[in-house]
């Protein structure tokens, strides 16, 4: 659970740290970590006043795994606790 978004677009309403995201990234370059594309809402996480947003919730993933499931996509459902969004992983 990192709490921390890859670039400024998975950010709104609140700080983009470009310090931050810059680690994080290096991170999962360094274990060659892909992020699988989200389907649905552009954010999983909101303040409770749903002024602020980002996109703190993913499926990181090696190559190799992808290549074992080639067909995987994830999806944003709809929101049912207070701050988060629930992330589906698929295989079809």
């Amino acid at each position: 659970d990192f709490n921390e978004v890859r670039d400024e677009s998975e950010r709104l309403g609140s700080i983009f740290n470009t310090s931050s995201a810059r680690v994080f990234n290096d991170f999962l370059n360094s274990f060659a970590l892909v992020d699988v594309p989200l389907g649905g809402p552009r954010f999983t996480w909101s303040d409770k006043w749903g002024s602020k947003f980002s996109k703190l919730d993913s499926f990181l993933v090696t190559e190799g795994f992808l290549d074992s499931f080639p067909h995987l996509s994830a999806m944003v459902l709809e929101k049912n606790i207070p701050d988060h969004r629930p992330i589906l992983l698929l295989e079809h």
